[in-house]
């Protein structure tokens, strides 16, 4: 049941599992204040949390409008989190 649970539970319960978030800063559908306080209550727990907030995109824009800088991310995060 979706509302037994939130993305605040797993922020809490993440220990020091890797976590990447990206959220565009223009998102029309999904503030980014969802994103930046998932952020901070990962660190505020001593999570291991990444991010990359990018600017003039709107919702999933950044994949298209910035694939490059996204694929760098992506595998950057990646290959540092599986090694």
């Amino acid at each position: 049941d979706l509302d037994e649970k939130s993305a605040m539970d797993a922020a809490d319960n993440a220990g020091d599992r890797p976590v990447f978030l990206t959220h565009a800063k223009d998102d029309p559908r999904v503030s980014i204040l969802h994103s930046e306080r998932f952020e901070q209550r990962m660190l505020d727990n001593g999570g291991n949390v990444e991010t990359w907030y990018v600017d003039d995109r709107g919702h999933v824009d950044a994949i298209w409008g910035e694939s490059q800088q996204y694929e760098e991310s992506i595998v950057g995060f990646f290959t540092e989190a599986l090694a």
